[in-house]
């Protein structure tokens, strides 16, 4: 039997997850970060990110070809960040890398929730 995920369901999940990073400690330090870098080594974006001291993460990114806002939220785990992009407050995108606080940069894939392709990005402190 298939197993067929809806978007209800991959929200449980992407919240389980992130109750269960918000749980850990985060090494990252908090404050903003302004980051700019590339989608699929290719596609421009830039990525405002908010991280309070428990962990938390906020903020927006867009591509730079539409300059269209997209809300991010998420937690920090140690190195790594997760989370999720919504667009008129559907989930689109999720996104989990490592955070480099030395260089302030942050790598890793990014899902389109849409049509399942994972994407590699790497933004910088901008």
């Amino acid at each position: 039997m298939p197993i067929i995920l809806t978007i209800t369901s991959i929200a449980i999940v992407i919240i389980a997850i992130l109750v269960i990073f918000s749980l850990n400690n985060n090494n990252i330090p908090s404050g903003n970060y302004e980051l700019a870098g590339l989608v699929d080594d290719k596609i421009p974006v830039t990525m405002w990110l908010n991280i309070d001291r428990e962990g938390n993460v906020s903020g927006i990114y867009y591509y730079n070809k539409y300059k269209i806002n997209i809300t991010i939220e998420g937690n920090a785990d140690k190195n790594t960040i997760y989370m999720i992009g919504y667009e008129s407050r559907e989930i689109i995108d999720e996104f989990i890398g490592i955070f480099d606080k030395k260089n302030i940069s942050y790598t890793g894939n990014l899902t389109s929730i849409g049509n399942g392709k994972s994407y590699s990005f790497s933004f910088s402190k901008k």
